[in-house]
């Protein structure tokens, strides 16, 4: 197969993937929001919104590190993500204001984005 093709065929597969994985936290924010109300609709969003920038700040880990560049300033966006999180979790805990299963799926919908392109 020739490496040029293959690339773009990668680089399509990524595109998707980001894409599937804002489009479930749309559809899974409005699903909680008739489900469960707006503060879960809102804990979807934010777990979803977090996953997308982790999906975004691995694939630039990646092409970094597949490229032998310096990574420094992705390795701080990285640990920023989990830095957020800890700090999500600790506030969803410790307020009981948002709704800690509805920002765990919202970080799980990656995991389903990559099953459906797997599928497609």
């Amino acid at each position: 197969m020739d490496p040029a093709r293959n690339k773009d065929i990668q680089a399509g597969v990524i595109r998707r993937i980001g894409g599937w994985i804002l489009g479930l936290t749309v559809a899974a924010a409005a699903a909680a929001w008739a489900w469960r109300g707006g503060l879960s609709a809102l804990s979807v969003a934010l777990g979803g919104g977090l996953a997308f920038f982790g999906y975004r700040t691995h694939i630039r880990v990646v092409d970094r590190a597949l490229q032998r560049q310096e990574g420094r300033g992705a390795l701080w966006r990285m640990l920023l993500r989990y830095g957020l999180i800890l700090v999500f979790l600790y506030g969803m805990i410790r307020l009981s204001f948002f709704d800690i299963q509805g920002f765990l799926i919202g970080l799980l919908l990656p995991a389903a984005a990559v099953l459906i392109e797997a599928a497609a």
